[in-house]
């Protein structure tokens, strides 16, 4: 396990981050709009991903900010997002 706490809120990191997330499941510690400080276990491995399921419904496309990365919240099994100059440390395993 490691800790990355060099921060995120450049090109560089932000890449990093994604580049890792998209292999596997990081913890990622920020704080939230509220203050509070959470930890949240996250991925963008498409593997880990839920399956889309089709619907009648028309998809509504969501406007994208630069300043927010959404991703999978593996234990509450939900897209959730945090602000790149919120996260404090991101923790990962040596597969990753």
């Amino acid at each position: 396990m490691n800790v990355f706490s060099d921060g995120v809120n450049d090109v560089a990191g932000r890449e990093w981050l994604i580049g890792a997330l998209t292999k596997g499941t990081l913890t990622v510690k920020f704080v939230k709009l509220d203050g509070t400080v959470r930890s949240m276990t996250c991925t963008l491995d498409p593997a880990l991903l839920p399956k889309s399921v089709n619907t009648e419904k028309p998809k509504v496309e969501r406007k994208k900010s630069p300043d927010v990365l959404a991703v999978y919240d593996t234990i509450e099994q939900g897209w959730r997002s945090f602000r790149w100059d919120s996260v404090e440390s991101v923790i990962f395993d040596s597969n990753n």
